[in-house]
């Protein structure tokens, strides 16, 4: 097909993708940029309103996507906490705060976020954890000395991935 026949055939659409499929077209590929978050959410098998099993829950997601967070090499600067209740209204709520990936952290601001969100008396259905404004790990922060924190997640983080993600989770008390 030439380029001649592609332009009477399907017009200057037809011939752009003519030349497309000749690797000849004129736009350039951008590959995606950099991720600007992380994020992970859990419907609820059924419509809750147990703080103990919320806080689970709100765990469990905190923990894995600051798993998700450390393996990529980044740490957060905005939480942001989504509730969806049981009539499907939907809130979010988020803070900014210093660079981390810890999960002890994570998950106080999270369980805070939580409390200052869910002001409603209706049952939950979803809960939804995402970490923004992501900033390389090496980014240091001067006034903290976390180094026993860092070689503890990093232990963790190698158990979960030779045994898997399910192999290590942090201890809760009811």
């Amino acid at each position: 097909l030439t380029h001649e026949q592609a332009l009477s055939m399907m017009g200057k659409w037809g011939v752009s993708l003519w030349l497309k499929a000749q690797g000849q077209g004129s736009q350039s590929l951008n590959p995606p940029g950099e991720r600007k978050s992380i994020s992970h959410d859990s419907t609820l098998p059924r419509d809750s309103s147990d703080p103990v099993l919320l806080r689970k829950i709100l765990a469990k997601l905190t923990e894995e996507t600051a798993y998700e967070l450390r393996r990529e090499g980044w740490k957060t600067q905005k939480v942001t906490l989504k509730l969806r209740y049981s009539d499907f209204k939907t809130y979010t709520k988020q803070v900014t705060i210093s660079p981390t990936n810890h999960d002890d952290q994570l998950l106080d601001i999270a369980w805070h976020l939580f409390q200052d969100l869910h002001s409603r008396r209706v049952q939950i259905r979803l809960i939804g954890i995402s970490l923004g404004q992501l900033k390389h790990e090496y980014t240091l922060n001067l006034f903290e000395d976390n180094k026993r924190k860092d070689q503890l997640y990093k232990v963790m983080d190698c158990i979960k991935m030779r045994f898997g993600k399910k192999s290590i989770a942090r201890g809760a008390c009811a």
